[in-house]
């Protein structure tokens, strides 16, 4: 895994750093999408069950972006 690792990283030699580091900012999303209550991948109730609300589709995301080259990374 090490060599795999920096084998990866060092693929990318050209890319900008700060010190010699890359610097990545982290977010994490919840996207809101279609409501279709039949796709238990997306669809949520959560305390909606208790209200007797109808529940929600959504998709969470999580980005890692690099500013100093404005890329997103995965």
């Amino acid at each position: 895994m090490d060599f795999l690792f920096h084998s990866f990283n060092d693929s990318f030699s050209s890319l900008e750093t700060y010190r010699g580091f890359r610097l990545l900012a982290c977010d994490k999303s919840d996207l809101a999408i279609a409501y279709t209550p039949d796709d238990k991948d997306t669809y949520r109730r959560h305390n909606s069950l208790e209200r007797h609300e109808k529940g929600y589709n959504q998709l969470h995301l999580n980005a890692l972006y690099g500013g100093l080259n404005d890329l997103f990374e995965n």
